[in-house]
């Protein structure tokens, strides 16, 4: 369901409503996952919308960690 390329600090996030895959930059996700906990997902093929925890997404936790760490 998610996926990181390592050359690329972005993470991609699948509706799951219509399978769309949309890539997100991690900083922009840390920065949401620290004021509030959740990403305002939204997807533009089918108008989906959830406040998802990094949780539901196996990996992003991980990747997050990574970017921090590489600061």
């Amino acid at each position: 369901m998610a996926e990181t390329k390592s050359n690329d600090p972005s993470f991609t996030l699948t509706c799951p409503s219509c399978g769309l895959s949309t890539q997100y930059h991690l900083a922009k996700l840390n920065e949401q996952l620290k004021d509030r906990n959740h990403i305002d997902f939204f997807c533009v093929a089918c108008r989906y919308t959830e406040m998802l925890t990094a949780d539901k997404f196996p990996g992003l936790r991980e990747a997050l960690d990574s970017l921090e760490d590489s600061r």
